[in-house]
């Protein structure tokens, strides 16, 4: 088999045609618009012309595949291992190839944003939402650590959020390396602000990192900040080091005490004190959310099916019940969220 990138929009940098390899199958990337650029390289909106689906095309730098063979073979092995990944709250991979000088991933087509663009156009998302959220991507976090497989680079920018509202984590062990002369010359792999305490002191990427970062993204859909900030990674790295985050509801005093405490649980400093992995988060957080279920559901359990009893959402995110009583009288009730 043999893979041929086709290019034919104006967003799109100039790309020679590859010629063609007698083979027996290959497809074909249309690439129809550039979806972003990243560390890696560049993210397509693609057309498998195959298949005939849309799909998320990455092309990796061929700067950077030229300068280290080892990152090559390391995005290789990982992509790999992450198309054993299925569920419904992990981007699928499909397939992973090169032409040439070419290396590329083909990814599950999200349409939608990123959890961070939903956090940078509005602040704060509201605690249930942003725990429902959290909860769908510790789900998707549980499988992988189930089939050993560690993020090392989980936050916001790398979960897409369908037109649904469900999260689906992308980048699966793909963390992109930061070289900064701020640690010493160390190589860390992972977004500064997201990374455990102890991935700064040399400790290895764990599955009670991936926990930690996961703490930091449910912080900051709670708060719409994040908890340790700095001018440089030396200092952000200070601060997660020897910082206390400021509580969530000092922040935002609407967030409920079991939601605060969650938070703090995940970003626990000691590894030990964490949740180790995924599946002991996810537990913590549905305990959580179950506290707090979503009004709409309560809602609906509690009057459907029943007769003269009717419902509607209202602008505020309560809810208005109407009562048909006897003798042609009638009750509203008025039903909303509170502490």
């Amino acid at each position: 088999m043999c893979f041929l990138p086709q290019v034919s929009a104006i967003e799109v940098p100039p790309v020679t045609v590859l010629p063609l390899q007698p083979c027996e199958t290959f497809f074909i990337f249309h690439c129809l618009w550039l979806l972003v650029r990243c560390g890696m390289g560049l993210v397509y909106l693609a057309r498998n012309t195959s298949l005939h689906r849309l799909c998320a095309l990455k092309i990796l730098s061929p700067r950077h595949t030229a300068a280290d063979e080892e990152y090559v073979e390391r995005f290789e092995n990982e992509a790999r291992a992450a198309a054993a990944l299925v569920h419904p709250n992990v981007v699928t991979t499909h397939a992973i190839g090169r032409a040439e000088s070419l290396h590329y991933l083909e990814m599950e087509y999200v349409p939608g944003g990123s959890l961070q663009s939903e956090i940078d156009s509005q602040g704060q998302i509201g605690p249930i939402r942003s725990t429902s959220m959290t909860v769908g991507i510790a789900a998707g976090l549980t499988i992988a650590h189930r089939l050993g497989i560690i993020h090392r680079d989980l936050k916001p920018d790398n979960v897409l959020v369908t037109p649904g509202g469900i999260p689906k984590i992308s980048d699966f062990g793909l963390a992109k390396r930061i070289l900064s002369d701020d640690v010493a010359g160390a190589r860390l792999a992972g977004t500064p602000h997201f990374m455990a305490p102890e991935l700064f002191e040399g400790a290895p990427a764990s599955t009670a990192s991936d926990v930690y970062a996961l703490g930091v993204c449910y912080y900051l859909l709670l708060t719409g900040r994040l908890p340790f900030e700095g001018r440089s990674v030396s200092d952000v790295m200070r601060a997660i080091l020897t910082a206390n985050a400021p509580g969530p509801r000092r922040i935002n005093p609407e967030i409920p005490l079991d939601m605060a405490e969650c938070a703090t649980l995940l970003m626990n400093r000691d590894p030990k004190q964490r949740p180790r992995d995924a599946s002991f988060a996810l537990q913590v957080l549905q305990a959580v959310l179950g506290s707090t279920r979503d009004l709409e559901n309560l809602v609906y359990d509690a009057f459907h099916g029943l007769p003269g009893v009717t419902w509607e959402e209202t602008a505020d995110g309560g809810f208005r019940v109407h009562l048909q009583l006897r003798n042609y009288r009638s009750q509203t009730v008025h039903i909303e969220n509170s502490n």
